[in-house]
């Protein structure tokens, strides 16, 4: 069966602009509620299995309830339009959790975490051979940090608004406490995308391949887990890091086995983010002489607006059989949300 529909080189770039084109621009948090969901660069651990990396160090964050990443590799295209497509679901916030506090999400166990930030993503790319790659990934965080100091603060002025408003029987009074609680919970909105502190997100990927776009000559080509630690002060750096084992059946023999070990740091300001990554990787199966190959990238990414995010990545990947001195990255990316963002109420 052939997967390649006529119109797919019209059909590609007319979704990416419907898309963009259509996605709304939600409305601000409410006075007592806060959005808690961190859209991020696109790094969906689909992407991992398919071979699609703008990093290999991907910050721990509590995905959208539905999301869309879409990268394009400025060394494999003659167009900026992207060619590689991503979405992701986290099936905790496809419906509302009206009972949910914000002092009870930011305070859950590591179940809780587990299930509030658990995450199922699509992945798909279409190499220079027409060969379709499909990728499916899961993500969650075991720890997810704390509140920064100012969002601490914030809670507090929050809920002492609240409690005047409760004992103030003048409507002007009300009326400008109710404007200084929207701004209070925007503002923390805005903190609740900067925790410190250590995270920890485990993940998983596989991914199948179908030369020249045929169903029926699929096969499975890569499958891996990983794990990433970071921990990120008040003042916005952040130090990462990943360990992470794959298998790459389309690999020569001997060389199916891989464990990649590094790190990333990071310093954000405002909305601009700045990271270098340097990761390594060991290559070679069980009994034979193992290789080893470096991975250096550059990765800059802004927040456009809570639903938009873009990010661009620069280096050198790790070296094969194919480019001995190692292949160059370089990525042109956006995440965009697709749902209304979550919120919970602070109390």
């Amino acid at each position: 069966m052939d997967l390649r529909p006529a119109t797919r080189s019209t059909l590609v770039p007319l979704l990416f602009l419907v898309v963009v084109a259509v996605l709304p621009r939600f409305a601000l948090a409410q006075a007592e509620t806060v959005d808690v969901e961190a859209l991020a660069a696109p790094a969906a651990p689909g992407f991992v299995a398919i071979g699609v990396e703008p990093t290999a160090v991907a910050r721990p964050t509590t995905a959208s309830a539905v999301g869309l990443s879409l990268l394009s590799s400025i060394t494999d295209s003659d167009s900026l339009l992207p060619k590689n497509y991503a979405l992701e679901v986290a099936p905790y916030w496809l419906r509302s959790h009206p009972e949910l506090t914000y002092e009870e999400q930011s305070a859950s166990g590591i179940l809780s975490t587990m299930a509030q930030t658990f995450a199922i993503s699509f992945a798909t790319a279409t190499a220079a051979d027409d060969t379709v790659r499909l990728g499916l990934g899961l993500r969650t965080l075991l720890f997810k940090g704390r509140d920064n100091a100012r969002a601490a603060a914030l809670i507090g002025s929050i809920q002492s608004l609240q409690l005047e408003m409760l004992d103030s029987d003048d409507d002007d009074v009300r009326v400008e406490l109710a404007a200084r609680l929207r701004d209070g919970a925007l503002a923390l909105q805005a903190e609740n995308r900067n925790p410190v502190g250590f995270r920890l997100q485990v993940a998983g990927a596989a991914g199948a391949s179908f030369p020249d776009a045929h169903y029926d000559e699929g096969r499975l080509s890569k499958y891996g887990a990983w794990v990433t630690p970071a921990y990120r002060w008040e003042n916005g750096l952040s130090v990462l890091g990943v360990l992470r084992f794959l298998r790459d059946k389309e690999a020569a023999v001997g060389l199916q086995r891989t464990v990649d070990f590094g790190a990333r740091f990071r310093i954000e300001v405002s909305d601009l983010g700045l990271s270098a990554e340097f990761v390594s990787r060991r290559t070679g199966d069980r009994g034979l002489e193992a290789s080893f190959s470096d991975r250096i990238v550059a990765i800059v990414e802004y927040r456009v607006r809570d639903d938009l995010y873009v990010t661009s990545s620069f280096g050198k990947n790790y070296r094969d059989s194919t480019t001995p001195s190692g292949a160059l990255v370089a990525f042109l990316g956006a995440s965009v949300r697709l749902s209304s963002m979550a919120s919970v109420a602070v109390r």
